[in-house]
This record gives C-alpha cells, structure tokens and sequence, in this order.
C-alpha cells in the first residue's frame, strides 16, 4: 500500500492539510459539449451538503444521478437535490474511493471498510468478514451488461457478485496477474483490469486471459481506464497510455505534449471523441490530437484533479481535492437557508463559558465548514432553574437571530442542555424562532441509571436546583406540563454503548451512553419528532472520547448522519441502527446501602463492611468530592486489591473516570462474605475528600421502597412502606434527608402484608418544602450469609406559596385564551399549566406559562397559539390544570380538577 500512501499524502499537501486520496471514474461517451469558453461552471461544496472531506471518485448513471466519494461518506446528486451519506447512514467506514450505479441500486467501496450499496433507501453492508468478499480495501468498482457487480481489491485479488453468489479470482489460484487492483473497465462482454504491479489485464467474455505491459518501461501502474470508439485509454504515473486492442500496439501521451503533469490521477470520455485528462497539476482535454489545458472553471482554478465522470448530458463533473466537484454547466442547486445553530450545553458547561471550551467544540468546527454559524447559549447555569435558563436561552437566540437577521434558529440540546431548550420551546416564553431542535443524551425521563449517586450528589454535595431537576420525580412532572405545543420538529436522539472495548462496567448496564438510558434520553412516547439510536457514548465536559469509543458530540457520523441532513434541507435520512425498541424503564440490579464520609490528607480509612451473599458478579463504586483517593478492596479472606492487582486478575475489573470524581471495581466471580473498601488521601494540603459508596448485585433479593404518594404539602403525614422480595429482613431502616440538610432517622415497623413481609412507618412533615431523600436500608440473612439491600425514593413537598382560585374559563376575544384563577400569598417564580380538550374530550395539548407573580388575587391569561391546535376541532375547554412552584426545581402546588 506504500504507492497508495504516497498519493494520499502528496494531495494532503497539495491542498493545505484536507484529506483526499486515489480516485478513478470512467464515463460513457455522451455529445459533444459547447466550447470551454461558452461554459457556465458550477461547484458543489460541502456548504451546499457535500459529504465532507476531499472528493475521490465520481461515477453516473443512466437515470441522470451522479455519484460523488469523499473521504468522509458519499453523495448523490438526483438532479434537483444532492442527498449525502456517511458511517451514521449505513455507509462502510473509510475513505469513499469506488462507486458504480445501476438502475435500481448505488455501490460505493470504501477504503478499508467493504462495500456498501442503496436499495429503496436503505443500505446494505458487505465485508470480509460477513461475506465472500475477499478483501474491505476496495480499490475500484464496475457494472457489467449482465448487470454483476466487479470489485476490484488492494491486496486481496478480484471478486465478482451476481444473482448473491461470488466468484474470486487471486493470483495464487487463477490467471489474474496481480491482487493488487486499481481500475476496472466491462468491455465487449469481457472486464479490463488495471493492477499497481503487473500492468493490464483483460479478461474475455470466453474466460481468455490477455496481458499487456505499459510502454513506460518503469512503471507497471495503472492509475484509471476508459474506453473511447476503439481504443482503450490508460492512466499511469507518467502520463497517457492508448491502446489499440486490435493490433495491440500503444501511443503515449506526456507531458511533452502539452500534458498538465505526468501522473494521471483520472480520465473521462467525452461525447465528440476528445478525452478528459486529469492530473496532479491540473485538467487538460485531449481533442483532434492535441492538448486543451483547462485552467480554470469559471473564476475558481483546477490545480489538481482526484476524479472525473462525464453524465448522460454530456456534463463533465470533476473532483478537486480541497474544493469539492466542478460541473461543466449551470446546476439549479437547492438554495440552503443558512439559519444560526445555537449549542446548549449539558449540565455543567465549562468555567469559561466559551465555546472553545465546551464539549460542542468539533460540531462548531464542523458547523462552519458546513457555511452555518455557531451560537453558545452562555449564560446558561446548573445554579439556575430550567424556566430561568429557559429565559436566558430566549435571550441568546434573539441576539443570533438579530445578528445573523435570521427568521428562526436550529437549536442542539447536549444532555441537560434539551431540557433547558424544552423548557423554552414548550412554554409561553417561546417566539416561533426554533426550526428543528435536536436532543443528544437529553434525560427527557429524567437519570435512573445513576439515580443514586445525583441523588447523593444533591443531598451532600451541592444546591443546584439542577440535580433535583434531573431526578426521575421532577423529570416527571416536567412532562405533564411540557407537551411542544408548537410543534417544533425535533430529532431525539440516543446512544446505546455496549461493545467492547468499552469495560464490563457499562456492557452490563442496561441499553443507554453510559449515563442516561435509551429509554429516557427516547423521551415520552407521544412526544413527537424523529427518533434515532446510535451506538455512542455520553460525553463528560470536555471530553469527549472514552476509551476510544466515540461520544455523541465527537463522532462524525452521528452530525452527518443525524444533524447536518436537517440543515441542507435533505430531510429524514437512513441511519446505521434503522431499527430498534421499545425499550422499557431500566431495571437497575439491587444494591447495598451507601457508606459516606470524608477523608483527611495522608489518612487511610476502611469503611464498614459490604456483605456479598452469593459469588454473582457485583459492582463495588465510589464517588467523591475533592482530590482522588486511592481505591482499593479487601475481599473476606483479607486479600488486598488495588488498581495494579486488578490489571493482573482475571476476574476483577478496575475503572476510573477522573473528571467525574467516578471509580468501579467489576467483580466477576467474588467470594461471598464481607468485602471492605479501602480509601487513602493524598497528604497534599488539599483539604478532605468527601466519598460516597455501595455495591450492586444481579440478585433476585431487591428492596422496594414506596410511600403514598410522591407530591406532599408541608405539615402532611407521610406513610413510608418497603417490601423485600425473595428474603426476609431483619431490620428496615430510612434515613430522612431535608432539604436543609438536617436528617431524621425512623426504623419502620415489621407486619404482615398479601405477599408477606410489609415494613411500614409514617412522618410528620417539617415546615419545609422542598425535595426530600429517603434512604432505606434493609438487614438479614439469606442462605447462611449476612446481606444488606439498600433503595432510595425522593418525594415533594411544596408550601403554600400559591393555590388555584376557581376555574379555568377558556375565552376567544380575537385570539383564545386560558384565564386561570390563582391566590399567591408569597411573590415568587410560578406556572401555570392548562391542558386543552377538544370537543370530545380528547387531549389536544398542553401549555406551560411559566411568571413571576406579587401576593394577592390574580387571573393569569394563557395565550394558546393556533398551531397548538393543529388537527383538531373545537369547542374546546380546559381540561387539568397545574400550578407549580419554579422558584427552585419544580414542587407541585396545586392541581384541578
């Protein structure tokens, strides 16, 4: 492959660090065109949706459309519209450097990544490793008469598909001359093969084998072939070589005759017998024996040339590395709105607030070289509520859109940052300036896979009302009120990380990124819009690899595939995973009770014993606060584990994320009796180190904790119960953790229930409101070994900050409105939501009014757009109404009816 390398790396340079590489097209004779200077030349880029990348092969078809590789996926001009493709579509992985079309199907060969090929929109993928295809470096691809598909390979020989069945020619089993191909060209019933080593070759409709060397006696390299009335054109590294079947003898044409550069990149057959030339340096047409440099096209000049093709119009198309296709007339090429993007980060954005800084920094880079101006909603904090970042997020897309003057913004939600961008699209504060709005990682159901730990995270460590907003409670809640009233399109879209070499950790964890679940990050199922499954990570701050698996923001394929068609205006595109679900709430494996504390600089402490009762896998975790400690284990026959030890035991697992202050040890086959965790500081003067940890098994034994109801007053008694399944508790404990940090402890009292063992309890709630942690923690004895489950529920418990005042009166005085009776009794951030009944009584939608109110008797008007009511007829009338408390995350006041 040195050759090929040597190319590669010589167009790198050639255009300024872009990545082209080895093209070839042919083309069927077509008339003759219009004299160069008569011309109108068009370019296509990748601002109007090229696939990215440089431009390596071209190839048409007999219905008009015209096939474009690069090195970043494949692109299809169908005459009034150019639809892209990459890896995330269904694509082969790798440099697009082969395509041949047929009637009713597209081929592309990738370049280390198979073949793939379009039916009725959907593409299939053929490897090496799947198929007979002898080899994944597809070096050039052909359509015979008897519609086969020829595959021509770097290395691996030659390959023929027809009717699904291959036929492999290599040269340790058959006359082929060499496995090393580059060009292929059907004739006459038969196939011309070009190789890198050996020359020619002609394989006859008879099965006759013909060979035929260069007359450059120094090269043996054919880098393209075409057929023009009887002579087979070749292109080699120093210059033109034309063969005349017939009499077998050759004629060279080279630099010396006018030929732009001696090596021939591609070749093309126009209509009027002149042949189209392209070289490093530039194109060139060979007409009535002479040569036509071709300078420039229109005002943009040709300084090398990676691919021609010539179409069924006799349109020359050809690939210039680092500018994308020139086409030798006027193209009606769709106009592209150029709307600003603007990029909401996840949950905790950079210090900076810059965008440089945050993990959106590759998809602006690729934003730009797409003609699309990024915006970073700044500004944007987990110290504020979602309404609030709501507020200021409407602030930022007005100063885009006054910017840019611009009707309307494409908005792209990181994880927390689509609530964020929900909060504003489906409520009040919204403007009508939102085209599509794409969701990546968003926990639209709020975090179950990691619900302990945020949970501790918000109990111990912060006050962002952020970690409460996150919580499957408020996720909940979020959702009565936050239906897209305005039907904004939108793209959900969802990783689902289980390959290795991701570490046993998250192969085992239920289908999600790693950190939010697919199901969650899917969103409701009656929220609208378009819903995609990709095969990413979640992304942590600015980073956004892991362990050499891509994250949602870092991949390419997943903005090619998923973001960038919305924006060219090619609409709904196939994607790599087509079909998928449903998928259900993730069940979590049962875990122990969290053992928390802090750690001093240079101290060593061992924590209480953590009881495994049966040798099944368990996951042993810690999450801190300050400086990283040392993490290590002591298993019950006193054998210490650390990180070195594990990389040498086949049946523990170490992981560490460090910018997440996250570490897991993997246990595939523990001993069962009392394992310890083991944590020392760094003596650096740092200060103490807060830690939380426990242990999950895939056990049958699971603590169930329940109480009432999830939404409480304050003042409200609260009854507290938990079950056990499949074991019988000693003790059932919960510990009470208030929102201002003080903590009850109330053991709950043991009775007999339908399905058995029922522990119950009640509690007086505190004058105050706010979210509440409920730890649970059960103790017994199962099969002669001590366990220990632990649980957590969270409810809310609102004050009296506000109460609905009468009904709800729906009104048409030029435009329809919701006037809501409310008695506010402290001034405070509040929302009012109404659902919409139609004539039958059918959900039409529900609006959010999020507003600051003073004390006093108030009648709150509800504007309710008209495209709310798309599809539906009236009468209508109010259906429930909410009223919430926003002044932190959301506690639920009042309801009716």
């Amino acid at each position: 492959m040195k050759r090929r390398y040597v190319l590669i790396l010589f167009l790198i340079l050639l255009t300024g660090g872009r990545t082209p590489g080895v093209a070839r097209a042919t083309g069927d004779a077509a008339p003759a065109p219009p004299p160069m200077s008569e011309r109108s030349w068009s370019w296509i880029s990748t601002r109007d949706g090229l696939a990215p990348g440089a431009v390596l092969s071209l190839a048409t078809a007999e219905d008009g459309a015209t096939l474009i590789g690069t090195t970043g996926g494949a692109s299809i001009w169908e005459g009034e519209r150019l639809l892209s493709y990459g890896a995330g579509s269904g694509l082969a992985e790798g440099y697009i450097g082969a395509l041949a079309a047929t009637e009713n199907a597209r081929w592309v060969g990738s370049w280390g990544g198979g073949i793939s090929v379009l039916r009725d929109g959907r593409w299939t993928r053929y490897r090496a490793d799947s198929s007979s295809l002898p080899g994944d470096w597809i070096s050039a691809l052909a359509v015979d008469d008897d519609d086969a598909l020829w595959v021509a390979t770097y290395g691996r020989g030659l390959a023929r598909l027809k009717d699904d069945i291959w036929t492999v020619y290599r040269r340790d089993d058959s006359p082929l001359p060499s496995d090393w191909l580059t060009a292929l060209l059907p004739d006459d019933g038969g196939l011309w093969i070009g190789t890198e080593r050996a020359g020619l070759a002609y394989l006859g409709a008879d099965g006759r084998w013909q060979y035929y060397d260069l007359p450059f006696p120094t090269t043996t390299e054919v880098t393209a072939l075409i057929r023009q009335v009887d002579e087979l054109w070749a292109g080699t590294p120093l210059g033109v070589a034309v063969l005349h079947p017939a009499t077998g003898r050759w004629r060279t044409i080279t630099p010396e005759q006018g030929l732009p550069a001696s090596r021939v990149t591609a070749l093309a057959a126009g209509r009027d017998g002149g042949v189209w030339i392209g070289t490093y340096n530039g194109l060139a047409l060979w007409r009535e024996e002479q040569i036509i440099p071709i300078p420039h096209a229109g005002d943009r000049p040709l300084h090398a040339i990676s691919a021609l093709a010539v179409d069924r119009d006799g349109r020359l198309w050809a690939g210039v590395p680092g500018a994308g296709v020139a086409v030798s007339a006027a193209l009606n090429l769709p106009e592209i709105e150029r709307l600003p993007v603007v990029l909401v980060h996840g949950w905790h954005g950079p210090d900076s607030d810059r965008l440089e800084d945050s993990e959106f920094w590759h998809i602006a880079r690729w934003l730009r070289e797409d003609g699309f101006t990024p915006y970073y909603a700044t500004g944007i904090s987990p110290d504020n509520t979602l309404h609030r970042n709501a507020q200021r997020l409407r602030e930022v897309i007005e100063e885009a859109r006054q910017e840019t003057g611009a009707p309307a913004v494409y908005l792209v939600g990181f994880s927390m940052g689509g609530l964020n961008s929900r909060a504003y699209i489906e409520s009040t504060l919204y403007q009508g300036d939102v085209r599509h709005a794409f969701f990546l990682g968003t926990p639209h159901r709020g975090e179950h896979l990691w619900q302990t730990l945020l949970l501790w995270e918000r109990l111990a460590w912060t006050d962002e009302p952020s970690a409460l907003e996150l919580l499957p409670i408020h996720a909940a809640l979020f959702n009565r009120v936050h239906r897209n009233p305005y039907r904004v399109p939108y793209t959900l879209i969802a990783g689902d990380a289980h390959e290795e070499p991701l570490p046993l950790l998250f192969r085992e964890l239920p289908p999600g990124d790693g950190l939010v679940s697919v199901w969650s990050a899917m969103g409701l199922d009656d929220l609208p819009g378009e819903h995609r499954l990709t095969g990413d990570l979640h992304a942590w701050g600015g980073d956004i690899t892991l362990l050499g698996v891509d994250s949602l923001l870092h991949p390419r394929r997943t903005y090619d595939a998923l973001i960038r068609p919305h924006l060219f205006g090619m609409g709904e595109m196939p994607t790599e995973i087509d079909e998928f679900g449903p998928y259900a709430p993730p069940e979590i494996d049962p875990r122990t009770a969290l053992r928390s504390g802090s750690i001093l600089p240079g101290e060593t402490v061992t924590l209480p014993p953590i009881h495994l009762e049966a040798e099944e896998r368990a996951g042993i975790y810690l999450r801190w606060h300050g400086e990283p400690p040392e993490f290590g284990l002591l298993d019950p026959t006193g054998r210490f584990i650390d990180t070195d030890r594990a990389d040498d035991l086949d049946d523990v697992e170490f992981f560490e994320l460090d910018m997440a202050g996250f570490a897991a040890y993997t246990l595939t086959d523990p001993l069962p009796g009392p394992w310890r965790i083991v944590l020392t500081a760094d003596d650096a003067e740092s200060g103490p180190t807060d830690y939380v940890a426990y242990a999950s098994v895939p056990s049958p034994v699971r603590l169930r904790p329940v109480t009432d109801r999830e939404w409480y007053h304050t003042g409200d008694l609260v009854t507290i119960a938990a079950t056990l399944d499949h074991a019988d508790a000693d003790e059932v404990t919960v510990e009470i953790h208030r929102p201002d940090g003080l903590r009850e402890s109330l053991t709950l009292e043991r009775t007999t229930g339908a399905d058995g063992a029922l522990f119950l309890g009640q509690h007086r709630l505190p004058n105050q409101e706010g979210y509440y942690g409920l730890l649970f923690r059960a103790t017994g004895e199962r099969d002669g070994y001590v366990f220990e489950r632990g649980a957590e529920k969270v409810i809310g418990v609102a004050g009296d900050g506000a109460r609905l005042a009468g009904p709800t009166v729906l009104k048409t005085d030029g435009e329809l409105t919701a006037e809501v009776g409310v008695t506010v009794r402290r001034a405070g951030h509040y929302l009012a939501a109404v659902t919409l009944l139609d004539a039958r009584g059918q959900e039409v939608t529900t609006i959010a009014h999020p507003t600051q109110w003073l004390p006093g008797e108030k009648t709150v008007r509800i504007p309710i757009d008209t495209t709310a009511l798309a599809g539906s007829s009236g009468p209508y009338h109010a259906g429930e109404v909410l009223l919430i408390d926003i002044h932190g995350a959301g506690l639920l006041l009042d309801r009716a009816p």
